[in-house]
């Protein structure tokens, strides 16, 4: 049997890619729903592999932009890999995206060689462009990927660097536009023709870039494949779902329905595109099958898209004033008694109830007195599973009893914390002193020891002992709340004829009926001088 003084004890009685796709938009039922063009994508990559790389290359940048492209695809994309230098040739075939194939074709990427005595980039652009157009989805989007440290450089057998430069733009510059396959080119050396790349990528619809470090090359890259999703998201039969959002605002959250291979983007007021590959100081993305959650910091005012929801019908909105409120259950907080602690989400002035937060939500606190130095006296953390103190599962509040042992001040630090987003509440507190104690007696005498007469005693009782307060109540009622350790069920056992004036009880444990292991404390209710009801433990 354990024993608490203090009206309560325990006694035993028995970075970019699946953004670069064309999405369906949805609405809340403002726009008309159209049809959902692919989102798969057949790309080639095409890499020098020529001589000069050995000077011009010595990091491998060229390795690191490829893989960098291909570690950003989705299952469902293809990609090929071509090598050029006075030839082409393919070294990965158009394959499909796979953890176990991203790592073959990396492979790959990093075999492609430095030994090439020439520059012929016309040659692997054939290449590449029958490669999509014999093996290419018709769903798909195109595109090639063309990464060179040099200018068109071709065998003297072949022709003149004019002569390939010529044919480049008459002929298969055209046969491009007319397939729509886009080209990217990626120059990262000084003796790159950087104006020849750039107008191949632009004549197609993509666009050239240069950059002559590999931190500028990998940002570049996320630059300009930020563009295609743009060009890609942008078209006629969208629909788009828009969100405004105001000056001033410090973080919008966005909650969003999707499909489980579908995906979600977000483009800007100035109309950039951001999706979960981006890598951004300001915006923090979490996926899972059914939902996403983006928090983006210091949002730019005016009009957000979100694209690729399901339907018109899935759920999506914006919190630009999302706060964590907590607050106990009772006005008083009593040492050694447990209180409900209860903490969930508003927007401004209204209760948010998101299932989405109860599944990737954690709320954790501390409480920490303040009327000395201390570290936290109790840490712990809330739940919405509709046990262990929570009332109700799944309905937005968070709650978890809380027992403090010591009268005094104090400061609850709770804060609720997501893959995107930390909320912080702060509230100081006082905890009082226990106004209702409970203690046992194993054996109490019922009459004292006289001459020849024995000495009779009675089983186990319960001793109530009322603090001013307590007893200072009018119509005072007492009653043994009991909870079973095992099952948590909860018994209430009222004592009759208490005696109004009194301020300590004596109750035999009979009056508890069942067996087994409980948690035992006396509650005192009664009506105040002010005639309020009050009920203490």
């Amino acid at each position: 049997m354990d024993l608490n003084l203090s009206g309560f004890l325990r006694i035993c009685i028995h970075f970019f890619f699946a953004a670069l796709t064309a999405f369906c938009i949805c609405t809340s039922g403002e726009a008309e729903p159209s049809k959902r063009f692919s989102s798969s994508i057949d790309a080639v990559i095409i890499m020098d592999a020529s001589g000069s790389l050995r000077i011009t290359d010595p990091e491998g940048v060229r390795y690191k932009a490829a893989e960098s492209f291909v570690s950003r695809l989705r299952e469902g994309d293809r990609v090929a890999v071509v090598e050029f230098a006075e030839a082409a040739r393919i070294i990965v075939p158009l394959t499909e995206i796979s953890q176990k194939s991203q790592r073959e074709i990396s492979g790959a990427i990093y075999r492609v060689g430095d030994d090439g005595e020439y520059t012929d980039f016309l040659s692997a652009m054939e290449l590449a462009r029958e490669l999509l157009e014999k093996e290419g989805r018709e769903d798909s989007q195109k595109m090639v990927v063309l990464i060179s440290d040099g200018k068109m450089d071709p065998h003297p057998a072949t022709a003149s660097p004019e002569k390939r430069i010529s044919e480049l733009y008459a002929q298969e510059v055209p046969l491009y536009q007319q397939a729509n396959i886009l080209v990217y080119t990626v120059a990262f050396s000084d003796l790159a023709d950087k104006d020849l790349l750039r107008e191949i990528a632009e004549a197609t619809g993509g666009e050239g870039i240069y950059s002559p470090t590999s931190d500028e090359l990998m940002n570049s890259i996320r630059e300009v494949f930020s563009s295609l999703r743009a060009s890609l998201l942008h078209r006629k039969d969208n629909i788009e779902k828009k969100f405004y959002v105001d000056d001033g605002v410090s973080e919008a959250v966005f909650v969003l329905a999707r499909e489980e291979d579908g995906d979600l983007v977000l483009i800007t007021p100035g109309g950039e595109v951001i999706s979960k590959y981006d890598i951004r100081d300001d915006v923090r993305w979490y996926r899972v099958p059914k939902f996403e959650i983006i928090t983006v910091t210091d949002p730019e005012e005016g009009d957000w898209t979100v694209s690729g929801l399901p339907s018109p019908e899935s759920f999506a909105t914006v919190l630009t004033h999302l706060k964590v409120i907590a607050e106990w259950e009772s006005g008083r907080i009593t040492a050694n008694v447990p209180v409900l602690l209860k903490a969930s989400f508003f927007e401004g002035r209204k209760p948010v109830a998101l299932p989405e937060f109860t599944e990737i939500v954690k709320y954790v606190y501390q409480i920490i007195p303040t009327d000395k130095v201390s570290t936290p006296v109790q840490e712990g953390e809330l739940n919405d599973y509709g046990k262990d103190g929570d009332n109700v599962e799944n309905d937005g509040i968070f709650s978890s009893e809380v027992v403090i042992k010591s009268p005094g001040s104090y400061k609850l630090l709770l804060m609720a914390k997501s893959p995107t987003f930390t909320k912080k509440v702060e509230k100081n507190f006082e905890v009082l002193p226990p106004v209702v104690h409970l203690s046992i007696k194993k054996n109490l005498a019922e009459s004292r020891h006289s001459e020849g007469k024995p000495h009779h005693k009675r089983g186990p009782a319960f001793i109530v002992s009322l603090d001013p307060e307590a007893a200072s109540l009018r119509k005072r009622e007492l009653l043994f709340e009991v909870t079973e350790r095992e099952t948590g069920k909860v018994y209430e056992y009222e004592v009759p004829h208490v005696n109004p004036k009194a301020a300590q009880y004596s109750v035999s444990t009979s009056i508890i009926d069942e067996e087994g292991d409980f948690e035992v404390r006396a509650v005192v209710t009664g009506r105040t001088r002010l005639r309020k009801i009050v009920r203490l433990k």
